[in-house]
């Protein structure tokens, strides 16, 4: 469950840090490791493809969720409950067959929901659908406290809606993120259609790709 003293760095490869690798198989083990860390430091890691050299303690424990990668698609609202821990190359290897695409899909699929949420990642279509946050409807946070909050954007209290929005884009600080419901994209086929144009200058270019934003 505990790996010691292993060796981890951001996706530039930039800085190196010596940790203990957490990888807990239920919730109640995450709980029992924030009530009983002290003054230990914790954070939880993705899969280490952040530009930045982000979720790194050295000589302190960062927690993997690779365990908790169980998903649900809800077809009526167009929504996938994951946790934390599973990837969107997964996701994307099960809500393709069934006709969806994710909203946001940033340059690689080898992120964790959590640490997409965590970073707010973005894609080609950031100028008009916005980030991965936008798309979240609901969080399921353990705190560093040990206790569950239930989260949305559109929560009926400030607090926690001051929570939720602390949480996306907040890079692991506010907690733990166990599971995330988010909104699906419906396709017809998982090939795309495209057009090319040629221009004779920037300006030209620029009003095509302004107007076919329109």
């Amino acid at each position: 469950m505990i790996n010691e003293n292993q060796v981890i760095s951001g996706w530039g490869r930039n800085s190196y840090a010596r940790v203990n690798i957490f990888e807990p198989l239920k919730e109640e083990q995450i709980r029992e490791k924030i009530l009983n860390a002290n003054k230990e430091s914790l954070i939880t890691r993705g899969l280490g493809r952040a530009y930045g050299d982000s979720a790194q303690l050295d000589k302190e424990t960062v927690i993997f969720l690779k365990n908790f990668n169980a998903v649900k698609i809800d077809k009526t609202h167009n929504e996938i409950t994951a946790q934390g821990g599973v990837s969107f190359d997964e996701i994307l290897s099960i809500i393709i067959p069934q006709g969806y695409f994710l909203p946001v899909s940033p340059g690689t699929r080898y992120v964790t929901v959590g640490g997409a949420i965590a970073a707010d990642v973005h894609g080609k279509n950031h100028h008009r659908d916005g980030t991965f946050g936008k798309n979240v409807k609901r969080l399921l946070l353990m705190d560093g406290k040990g206790e569950l909050l239930e989260l949305s954007q559109n929560d009926k209290s400030e607090e926690n809606r001051a929570k939720f929005w602390a949480t996306v884009g907040g890079m692991g600080m506010t907690g733990v993120i166990l599971e995330a419901t988010f909104s699906l994209i419906p396709i017809s086929s998982s090939f795309i259609s495209v057009d090319t144009s040629r221009h004779e200058n920037l300006d030209s270019l620029m009003e095509k790709m302004i107007e076919s934003d329109q």
